[in-house]
């Protein structure tokens, strides 16, 4: 049997905010409750992991576990963002940067002002330990998974009925859990791999539900939670709606004319679906693609890219004798269109697991 570490049982509670906005970047009003992280090891050979570089870290008594004690605490679970990451990279920095797109603050020229997230995400520094033999490690698809908790959320659903019966009044039980449920489509994790040489520093982003539509990290928000879609005026007269998130020859963006009347709303108001304000040039998402204007698309894998018996897509060397640092992180990714607030309240669970490929 090849080494196998398996990150499993981290269960994260996203908490209910009784606030009746529909923000897409929700800052500050849902908490993530930690309640076990725990890492295993099956193998015939011998490999170890540790949150510490020390050689006599890996010696504990039970090197196949760590305790929630172990890992950062995060009391608060903010979406974030993975755009931007050749920022970062570029300058083989040590840890990831995530981004925040809820300020609605823009220049003149309608450039949002970029911030980065200091907290609302898990960001964990592990270090793994090969003692036989110098081998590639990679993650075990059949054993990683991110998936709602589903029993809570069922519990949870019925808690909210009760407590805010008008709320939810169009909506049964069952309705509202499997809303609930919809969260984990909207969560990635990613691993940061360094070496004090950087000659293995690669990164990963994982959707373990991956689907095939493409993520833009930009694009028009509502970040002003007003129902429309924020705007700004580079003159003082024309008003123009804001392009928010990783974007490129903003020059080449394409606007509609405006309208004397306030667009249709059609389905449930988010910061992602909202109204084209009367006398407000429209952005055109298709028009500017065509036209040069470039918004940063999401770059993640799917566990199908880590499929047993096939050479993985992502995949880093640990020699023996010597810990490998990784980092691992646990985010929302705020530009996913399922990261919105009826997923507030939800539960989930990640199961994380490396094995290796091969030796060397």
């Amino acid at each position: 049997m090849k080494n196998k570490i398996i990150l499993a049982s981290l269960i994260g509670v996203i908490a209910l905010s009784t606030a009746s906005i529909t923000l897409a970047w929700y800052s500050n009003s849902n908490l993530l409750n930690i309640d076990d992280v725990i890492v295993e090891i099956k193998s015939e050979r011998s490999l170890k992991i540790s949150t510490s570089s020390d050689i006599e870290s890996f010696d504990r008594e039970d090197p196949s576990s760590l305790s929630k004690a172990d890992f950062h605490d995060v009391p608060v679970y903010i979406p974030t963002s993975s755009m931007y990451k050749d920022n970062w990279m570029s300058v083989s920095s040590l840890n990831p940067t995530f981004y925040d797109s809820s300020n609605s603050l823009v220049s003149k020229d309608g450039v949002p002002f970029l911030r980065e997230s200091n907290n609302g995400f898990l960001s964990q520094e592990l270090y793994i330990l090969a003692e036989d033999d110098d081998v590639y490690v990679t993650l075990d698809g059949l054993n990683t998974s991110l998936r709602a908790n589903t029993l809570f959320n069922i519990a949870h659903a019925h808690s909210m009925k009760e407590q805010y019966p008008e709320k939810y009044a169009n909506y049964t039980e069952e309705e509202i859990a499997t809303r609930l449920d919809e969260l984990v489509k909207a969560m990635r994790f990613s691993i940061l791999v360094t070496d004090d040489d950087n000659n293995d520093y690669q990164y990963a982003v994982i959707d373990p539900n991956f689907n095939e539509e493409v993520v833009y990290l930009g694009g028009a928000l509502d970040n002003s939670i007003s129902g429309y879609y924020d705007c700004y005026s580079p003159n003082g007269s024309e008003r123009l709606e804001t392009i928010y998130g990783e974007v490129n020859n903003r020059e080449k963006a394409v606007y509609d004319d405006e309208q004397d009347k306030d667009s249709v709303l059609i389905g449930e108001k988010s910061a992602f679906n909202a109204r084209h304000e009367a006398g407000v040039k429209r952005f055109n998402l298709e028009k500017s693609l065509e036209n040069g204007l470039e918004i940063a698309k999401e770059e993640r894998l799917s566990l199908d890219d880590f499929k047993e018996g096939e050479k993985p897509t992502f995949y880093f060397p640990v020699y023996m004798g010597v810990p490998k640092r990784i980092v691992l992180s646990i985010y929302i990714e705020g530009w996913d269109l399922d990261s919105v607030n009826y997923t507030m309240g939800a539960s989930f669970i990640a199961d994380i697991a490396f094995r290796i490929w091969r030796e060397m």
